[in-house]
């Protein structure tokens, strides 16, 4: 009797041994790509690579809107890597010293970092709202492309250059943002193309392989010297060529200078990625999602000069620019480090920045 009754226990059991047996090959393939990220080392056994967080500033200009930038990196578990401290000059001169940063670290690594990946963003009008981990896991998304924010309106190419007028439409569907578009003073009198979804680039983002960013990088600083466009217009120009891909659902980045209104921030109940350990989702934390395209985008991008009051509404309502979360919020920000990349030193936020001028 023993023995029929153990072969029953056997035959009862062998499905569910089976089961869980089959359970951690579902799991790896989710969760495959583990990342070491800059000063945040990561003990996974699985196979890693590092993520460079790149903010050009130059100390004449950081402020205010930088040290919140540099406040949501931080936060999130990033360790930013400041290009262009020392470097003074008109905007124009700046914003082509962005290009040359970019692409005077990526010549500085050393041979063997290809597989790692580049992620920079504007220092003044970028938040940050998911870490490092989630940002990579869904940049893993799209190969090991150069991805690009998205953007309405194509600037500063003119409206009738292939550039503007033959990119692909965008596979967002027609009325996730309705028909109501906002446009600046700067939009309308450029005339330039404008569409109810997003099309074109936005250099304000942008994340790539090591290996991917210097080739695109390469060209855009050559083709900088002999243009009069910004990075931006060469950018749409590779978008036409299709050498860089565009972060259409805003999944990654969301500039939301013709569509804020589609920016909702409301209690999040359940984990936006099942490997974030960093937003404190068992408190029911306010996040950004977008209501256009059903996400919650990694990175929030007020690229318009009248959206700027708009980051000051928003300024107390995120998570983490919240007295009730400080105590979390604190801890990581006195830790967190930032790297300067023209001599290698660091510092904390609190070196530059004062809490109590950003409210």
């Amino acid at each position: 009797m023993p023995n029929l009754h153990n072969r029953k226990l056997y035959w009862l059991t062998l499905p569910l041994v089976l089961l869980l047996f089959s359970l951690p090959s579902a799991w790896y393939h989710r969760d495959r790509l583990r990342y070491n990220y800059f000063a945040s080392p990561t003990t996974s056994t699985l196979p890693t690579r590092r993520l460079f967080h790149l903010l050009p500033a130059n100390k004449a200009g950081a402020g205010a809107f930088f040290c919140k930038a540099l406040m949501s990196s931080l936060v999130h578990g990033y360790s930013p890597i400041i290009l262009n401290w020392e470097a003074q000059g008109d905007s124009s001169y700046m914003q082509r010293l962005k290009v040359a940063g970019v692409y005077e670290f990526l010549n500085s690594l050393p041979s063997g970092n290809d597989d790692d990946v580049v992620f920079m963003m504007d220092a003044w009008d970028v938040w940050l709202q998911f870490p490092p981990q989630t940002l990579l896991e869904r940049y893993a998304e799209y190969g090991s492309d150069v991805v690009i924010g998205a953007d309405m309106l194509c600037w500063p190419n003119e409206a009738d250059e292939p550039a503007c007028r033959d990119v692909p439409e965008s596979p967002v569907p027609e009325n996730a943002y309705g028909d109501s578009l906002s446009c600046d003073a700067e939009c309308m009198a450029h005339g330039g193309l404008l569409s109810t979804r997003p099309r074109w680039a936005n250099s304000g983002t942008i994340i790539g392989t090591v290996k991917s960013m210097k080739s695109v990088y390469k060209d855009l600083t050559e083709q900088l010297s002999e243009w009069a466009y910004t990075d931006q217009g060469i950018f749409n120009e590779f978008l036409h060529q299709g050498r860089i891909k565009l972060d259409y659902y805003s999944r990654l980045f969301w500039a939301n200078a013709h569509n804020a209104d589609a920016g909702v921030i409301i209690n999040a109940r359940y984990p936006v990625s099942t490997t974030d350990t960093v937003v404190p989702y068992h408190l029911l934390p306010p996040l950004l999602y977008h209501s256009g395209t059903g996400e919650y985008p990694v990175a929030i991008h007020f690229n318009a000069r009248f959206h700027k009051n708009l980051m000051n509404d928003w300024w107390g309502r995120l998570w983490w620019t919240q007295p009730e979360f400080r105590s979390i919020w604190q801890e990581r920000l006195d830790r967190g480090t930032v790297h300067f990349a023209h001599n290698g030193t660091t510092f904390q936020w609190k070196d530059f920045c004062d809490l109590s001028e950003l409210a």
